[in-house]
């Protein structure tokens, strides 16, 4: 039988992807858009050909605002859809009710009384989750920032430098390269508190061991702030049945009883 699974919170991460959706299409309609105009300038003499570049100037900085104050608008909205996550991820733990509704089928580790030890337990598995995730992440958007460098590359090599110029006003390769120095590091953040996790389950004393918990959740919940990022919602329905398997394996690997 299938386990039922409610989210409260999962409608405010849906606001905050459909959002990032329409500004990832927004910043590659500009590029389009700018590519056609240099390509069409490369006709024209050259006063028509900074004609061109003007109007294209005047264009990218509409398109910025635009774009500038829809990233406002996602980066708020991903805050409170944050807090109303970290209010359930309490909930859940220590069994308050700082949450209008509590989500269900969210965490599996439902056996464990509440306190710092389940506390501790949920964000491992979050950890683990995060950690994979973003992982899979990082190649993808590497092979995005090869694709903007070699574009580059190209227009140096073939090109004047008003059109170079021009290009460096996107914001897309810049947007770009900050999502994979960010997604990056956030990776290997996460792999280090969920690695520290391991090391607390399996050896810590236990006397200690709860503070040192209430610590690395602190730092989890620390980066996950920093980097503001969205984990990618596909990679999430695809491996969400083989990550929940191998969770459990860890639990048992680890001595969580």
């Amino acid at each position: 039988m299938e386990r039922i699974r409610i989210v409260p919170f999962k409608i405010n991460f849906e606001q905050v992807k459909t959002i990032d959706k329409y500004l990832n299409w927004f910043l590659y309609l500009i590029l389009i858009l700018g590519v056609i105009v240099l390509t069409l300038s490369q006709v024209f003499q050259v006063g028509e050909k900074e004609s061109y570049s003007e109007n294209l100037n005047y264009v990218i900085g509409i398109f910025s605002l635009f774009y500038f104050i829809g990233d406002l608008l996602k980066k708020f909205l991903l805050q409170l859809a944050e807090q109303r996550r970290r209010k359930d991820f309490i909930d859940n733990s220590l069994n308050t009710n700082l949450a209008d509704s509590r989500s269900e089928g969210y965490y599996s580790n439902e056996e464990f009384e509440p306190g710092v030890y389940k506390m501790g337990i949920n964000c491992f598995e979050n950890s683990f989750f995060s950690m994979t995730i973003s992982g899979k992440m990082i190649k993808s958007l590497l092979i995005k920032s090869l694709l903007i460098i070699l574009l580059f590359t190209l227009l140096v090599m073939v090109t004047d430098k008003i059109t170079v110029a021009t290009f460096l006003q996107f914001a897309l390769p810049y947007t770009i390269f900050q999502q994979t120095i960010v997604v990056i590091i956030y990776y290997f953040q996460v792999q280090s508190i969920f690695n520290y996790f391991k090391l607390l389950f399996s050896s810590a004393q236990q006397e200690k061991r709860n503070l040192l918990l209430i610590h690395n959740v602190i730092n989890y919940e620390s980066t996950i702030s920093w980097a503001g990022i969205i984990l990618d919602d596909k990679l999430f329905k695809n491996l969400n049945e083989m990550l929940s398997a191998k969770w459990e394996e860890i639990k048992v690997d680890h001595g969580i009883t």
